[in-house]
């Protein structure tokens, strides 16, 4: 059998399929590299944003410690002034349970505003946890398009190569990014057991002013109660006079009659 040599159309054809098989490889090896970039870029915007977060939880944590020390500073000059409470009078007993009281209000304040500080870091650390997951899936499928990428023929290999390379650059920069938040949920996770104890604290704190308020109440009954005695005792010596009073009438009377039978 005679062997014919393929015809210029044939041939022309051939090249065209391979021309724009090699086009649409160069053109999908681009997009990847610019959404890898992109992606990149969000990165690092999450990372800025949870460094401010942080700052901001930062000073969060130095004011409650300020607030904190106030409250103490101002318990132990309760406690002082409770012990000289026998020597007050009414009206100083009253002006210390009205501060009594006030100091208890601000108290809980600080309460009610350690326990929003606490729900917000439970959800700054939810939303901590979702960007790592966010992450990994991330990094999965860039795996995964790697893999399919270093299917592809000997034609577009140093592509590969250079495409490779800047998978393993962003995948390092993700990893560093993953061990950032990682650090960041662990201090978020230890501030909140901060405010956790300041929790505690501040409601034994609470409780021994309440108990500090009922003695103050109770050394306020006794008060009422000796000024009650001393009304009595008014009433008794007054009535005391009126007899002596009545009892020296009578015994000059008897005087006066002796006197008057004797010189008789």
């Amino acid at each position: 059998m005679k062997n014919y040599p393929p015809s210029a159309a044939a041939t022309n054809t051939t090249s065209s399929i391979t021309d724009t098989t090699t086009i649409t490889k160069d053109i999908c090896i681009p997009y990847r590299v610019t959404h890898t970039r992109q992606m990149l870029l969000s990165v690092e915007q999450q990372c800025k944003s949870l460094s401010e977060s942080v700052s901001v939880l930062q000073l969060e944590k130095e004011h409650h410690t300020t607030v904190q020390a106030d409250v103490l500073e101002k318990l132990q000059g309760l406690t002082e002034s409770f012990e000289n409470l026998s020597l007050l009078s009414e009206t100083k007993l009253q002006k210390v349970v009205t501060h009594a009281e006030k100091k208890i209000e601000q108290l809980q304040n600080v309460e009610i505003d350690l326990n929003d500080n606490l729900e917000k870091k439970e959800i700054e650390n939810s939303q901590l946890r979702e960007n790592l997951n966010e992450q990994d899936r991330k990094i999965a499928g860039l795996k995964e398009d790697l893999d399919s990428s270093l299917k592809i023929g000997k034609e577009c290999e140093e592509n590969f190569v250079q495409t490779k390379i800047k998978l393993d650059e962003v995948q390092e920069s993700l990893c560093g990014t993953r061990k950032s938040f990682t650090d960041e949920i662990q201090k978020n996770e230890e501030l909140s057991e901060e405010l956790k104890e300041l929790h505690s604290k501040l409601t034994e704190s609470r409780s021994e002013f309440n108990e500090a308020v009922e003695k103050i109440q109770m050394l306020k009954k006794s008060n009422d109660e000796l000024e009650g005695c001393k009304s009595e005792l008014q009433t008794k010596v007054e009535a005391l006079a009126n007899c002596k009073q009545e009892l020296e009438q009578v015994y000059q009377l008897v005087l006066y009659s002796f006197l008057g039978c004797r010189f008789a």
